[in-house]
C-alpha cells in the first residue's frame, strides 16, 4: 500500500470511529523530512499564526510548531495546572500514525513567574498561562526530522478535504526553502530606558539585605529591566541563530502568539525533565564573568568554586530541591561537588540532580511542585516572593517562569525562562536577575545582571556592542 492510500485508509477508519461514537478525534500523521535543522522554518508563517521554537543542541532535540488547533489560557492562580482532565480527554480520543516511537503531537506552553500580581501593558499579548497543540510540528531528534500534521476529525468531517489538507501541508514544509535567511541585520538603538536605575537598584538591594539580616528570609532574587527602542524592523532568524550558536549548552526558545509580541531567549537552567520514569533537574546558582585570557578565565572559575558567597547562594537551591524530591523519588542522586558550567559570557555553579520516580506523575504536577525555585525566587520561597512583590519595580511576565513541552504520556521537559527578552514591534524588553544574600554588594549584583543581559544584546547587535 502506497503512502497516499494508507493515509486515506487511516482517515477513513478514524472518521468511522468518530461517527460510531459521535465524538471528535485528534488525528495526527507524521512524515520524514530531508532536513536536519528546524530553525529555517521560523520564517514559514502566516502573520496571524501562532509559532513556537525550541532547540537544545546539547540534547540533540529541536521543535518548530505552527498554528494552534487546541489552546488553553488561564488567568487565575494555579489554574494552569488544572488542565490534565482536558488533556486526558484530548489524548484518549486520538489517533497518531508514526513509524517512530516518540514522534507525534506534543503540548507546548508555559506561564508567568507569578499569578497573583496584575499584568502591566508590556505583557498584554501573553496570558498568565498558555498551553497549546499545533497543526504542524517539525521535530528533529537524534539527527532525524519529522513533520507531524494534526487535525480534528468529527462525525461530519469531509474525508477528502482532510486528506488534501494533510498532503498540502506536507508538500509545503517538505519543499520550503527561504532565501537569504542567513543574512545578518543592522540594528540601531534610538532610545534606552532603565526601569530600575543604579540608585534605585542600590536601595532595593540594601532594603532586602535588611530583611535578610532580620531573619525572615535567607535569599531573595531581584530582577531589573532594560528597555531598548530600535529604529529598524527586527528579524527573528539571525537572533535565534546567534543565540543557538553562542550558547549550545542552553535551550533556545521562542513563543510568538500575536505576530506583535514575541518572547525569546536561551535558558541555561533546566527545571524538570522526565523520560521513561526518570527525573532530571539541576541547581544553577552562583555566577562569575568570563575572559578571553585563559589564565584570567581560570582565575574567575577558581574564585567561583571557592567563593563562600556564591557557594552559600548555590547550596540554598540544592537543599530546597533535595527536600522536595525526597518524597517522590526512590533515591535522590546528587553530585555533592558543584561543577562550573562555562557559557559564552558567564560561568555558573551547577549541580545535577536525578532519580527514579516512585510512581508515574504528569510533568505538570512536578512543575507545580518545583516552580518557583530558589534560583529565581529565593528561600524560603513564600517569604522571598513577599519581598519581591514589596521591592521589585517590574512585572516579570513570563521571564523566570516555566516553559516547555510534554507528550501524551505526560513526559517532557521544562526550563526556566532566563536570558530572555520580550519583543514588541520595535521595542525590546530585556530581563535579568540576581540572588541576594546577606553579604551581597549592590554594584556587584548590578554588574552580574548586566552580564546576564549580554546574550540578548549580542544576538541583536553582535559582539562589538
Amino acid at each position: 500500500m502506497d503512502i497516499s492510500n494508507k493515509i486515506i485508509k487511516d482517515i477513513e477508519n478514524t472518521l468511522s470511529m468518530s461517527k460510531k461514537y459521535k465524538k471528535k478525534y485528534l488525528f495526527s500523521y507524521s512524515f520524514k523530512l530531508n532536513t536536519l535543522d528546524v530553525l529555517p522554518f521560523i520564517n514559514y508563517k502566516n502573520e496571524k499564526d501562532l509559532r513556537f521554537f525550541w532547540q537544545s543542541p546539547s540534547e540533540n532535540i529541536g521543535f518548530f510548531g505552527l498554528k494552534a488547533i487546541w489552546i488553553k489560557d488561564f488567568t487565575s492562580a494555579n489554574a494552569e495546572f488544572n488542565i490534565k482532565n482536558d488533556l486526558k480527554s484530548l489524548f484518549s480520543k486520538s489517533v497518531s500514525i508514526s513509524d517512530n516511537k516518540g514522534i507525534g503531537p506534543k503540548i507546548f506552553g508555559g506561564h508567568s513567574f507569578l499569578n497573583e500580581t496584575n499584568y502591566d501593558d508590556t505583557w498584554e499579548n501573553f496570558p498568565r498561562c498558555r498551553y497549546f497543540l499545533t497543526e504542524c510540528l517539525v521535530s528533529c531528534i537524534n539527527n532525524n526530522t519529522w513533520l507531524t500534521i494534526s487535525t480534528f476529525i468529527k462525525p461530519d468531517s469531509n474525508q477528502n478535504l482532510i486528506y488534501k489538507k494533510i498532503i498540502k501541508q506536507f508538500n509545503n514544509f517538505n519543499q520550503y526553502i527561504s532565501p537569504n535567511i542567513y543574512n545578518n541585520q543592522e540594528l540601531t538603538i534610538s532610545k534606552i530606558k532603565e526601569e530600575t536605575n543604579n540608585n534605585i537598584w542600590n536601595d532595593m538591594i540594601n532594603s532586602v539585605i535588611k530583611e535578610i539580616n532580620s531573619g525572615v528570609v535567607q535569599k531573595v532574587v531581584l530582577s531589573r529591566l532594560k528597555e531598548l527602542h530600535i529604529k529598524e524592523k527586527i528579524n527573528l532568524f539571525p537572533i535565534l541563530k546567534k543565540l543557538r550558536e553562542d550558547y549550545p549548552e542552553c535551550t533556545t526558545f521562542m513563543f510568538d502568539f500575536s505576530g506583535q509580541s514575541i518572547f525569546l531567549g536561551c535558558s541555561p537552567e533546566r527545571l524538570i525533565k522526565v523520560k521513561n520514569g526518570i527525573l532530571n533537574t539541576e541547581a544553577l546558582a552562583g555566577t562569575s564573568p568570563r575572559s578571553n585570557d585563559n589564565k584570567l578565565d581560570q582565575s574567575f572559575s577558581d574564585k567561583l568554586i571557592t567563593s563562600s558567597k556564591e557557594n552559600k547562594e548555590h547550596n540554598f537551591v540544592v537543599k530546597q530541591i533535595e527536600e522536595k524530591l525526597k518524597s517522590i523519588l526512590k533515591e535522590v542522586k546528587i553530585n555533592r561537588t558543584p561543577e562550573v558550567v562555562k557559557l559564552a559570557n558567564v560561568q555558573h555553579l551547577k549541580t545535577k540532580i536525578s532519580g527514579v520516580l516512585n510512581e508515574k506523575k504528569h510533568i505538570l504536577d512536578l512543575v507545580k511542585k518545583f516552580h518557583p525555585t530558589p534560583a529565581v525566587a529565593g528561600t524560603p520561597t513564600s517569604k522571598a516572593i513577599e519581598i519581591i512583590n514589596k521591592y521589585e519595580k517590574i512585572d516579570r511576565g513570563w521571564y523566570s517562569g516555566p516553559i516547555g513541552w510534554f507528550d501524551s504520556d505526560g513526559e517532557g521537559e521544562f526550563n526556566v525562562a532566563l536570558r530572555s527578552a520580550l519583543i514588541k514591534n520595535q521595542t525590546i524588553f530585556i530581563y535579568a536577575g540576581c540572588g541576594i544574600i546577606n553579604d551581597s554588594i549592590p554594584q556587584n549584583e548590578w554588574d552580574e545582571s548586566e552580564l546576564k543581559m549580554m546574550p540578548i544584546i549580542t544576538s541583536l547587535f553582535g559582539d562589538k556592542k
